[in-house]
């Protein structure tokens, strides 16, 4: 029997300077309940990290701020379609 089966949204990202990718991030969205969202980062060049830091703080920011944005619509979305 198939089950735990879940559709799931997935965005992805990268803090870059200049072309070195320093810090990658994913999140996902579980597509029936968008309230689980999971976001990860990691470090692609850690050696490139703390003289870029203040930057890729505001990616990360900048990329958990889209993440919310995008579980807002799907909730509305959501909301509009059980009225």
């Amino acid at each position: 029997m198939l089950g735990n089966v879940r559709e799931v949204i997935t965005i992805t990202g990268n803090s870059v300077v200049g072309d070195i990718a320093i810090e990658s991030f994913r999140a996902e969205m579980n597509y029936n309940n968008p309230e689980e969202v999971e976001i990860q980062s990691w470090f692609e060049a850690r050696e490139h990290y703390k003289e870029n830091r203040e930057q890729c703080r505001k990616d990360k920011a900048d990329f958990e701020e889209l993440v919310y944005s995008e579980q807002e619509k799907l909730l509305n979305q959501m909301k509009g379609e059980n009225k």
